[in-house]
């Protein structure tokens, strides 16, 4: 375990964290709050749910072009279609993102936050009801996989303690993972914690987890290929985030 002061891995047998002095609860005797999905999916899993979301988009549009030539009108809407995209997508462009470098400066709808993707983000929504809703930010860049998690908490989390907070809450992500490290930060002025977790011999994940107030966390991960990890797009993806 980790001791939630300094972030110094412990036995998990151990009372008192040797590095700073502060008293250890043991961790079964934390029955935490529901803070977060145990969200750590392995690369292999989150790259089938990228494309079978691209065969249901498919499968969509093979229907309304079907139901277009049984109307006999599909040479004509297609082409006003195509036009209409033309005319349209510089502006969607313009308005959610900007090139930079082959990637995306990314901003949602909400205006939230901004970051960079390797490509336009999919956004799936995710709800835990009671607990918290929010929205998940997904871009691929080869076999890595790039979210973002924004969490909004109703009621309010206790966050009087930030450093155990976000322990428990990197936790709760890992989902039983080995974290194989965790390290106390800031992102601007609200507390954070920077991890590495080792899923199995395939996959690794590496992120950082943002405190910003009692009602809202946002999670920032990569899941990688250890032997394909390219620290440059990661250092991107991560000093790219700001909160608005």
């Amino acid at each position: 375990m980790f001791c939630p002061n300094c972030g110094s891995k412990t036995n998990d047998s151990a009372k008192v964290c040797l590095n700073c002095g502060k008293e250890l609860i043991p961790a079964a005797a934390v029955t935490p709050t529901p803070l977060a999905q145990p969200i750590l999916q392995s690369k292999e899993a989150v790259i089938v749910e990228h494309k079978s979301g691209g065969r249901r988009l498919i499968i969509i549009v093979l229907c309304v072009l079907l139901g277009i030539v049984a109307l006999g009108f599909l040479a004509s809407i297609a082409l006003a279609f195509l036009n209409n995209a033309k005319q349209n997508a510089p502006t969607d462009l313009q308005q959610n993102a900007q090139s930079n470098g082959g990637w995306i400066n990314y901003s949602p709808d909400t205006g939230t936050f901004n970051a960079t993707f390797p490509s336009t983000p999919e956004i799936s929504p995710i709800n835990k009801q009671g607990a918290y809703v929010g929205n998940r930010y997904m871009a691929l860049e080869g076999n890595s996989a790039f979210s973002i998690y924004e969490y909004a908490y109703t009621p309010p989390l206790n966050i009087s303690d930030s450093k155990t907070f976000l322990a428990d809450y990197v936790n709760v992500f890992a989902g039983g993972a080995k974290i194989e490290t965790m390290n106390y930060t800031y992102q601007g002025t609200y507390p954070a914690v920077d991890f590495q977790i080792t899923a199995d011999a395939n996959d690794s994940v590496k992120g950082r987890a943002i405190l910003v107030s009692s009602t809202t966390v946002y999670m920032l991960a990569e899941i990688y290929t250890p032997s394909e990890y390219v620290d440059t797009d990661y250092q991107k993806f991560i000093s790219s985030f700001s909160i608005k």
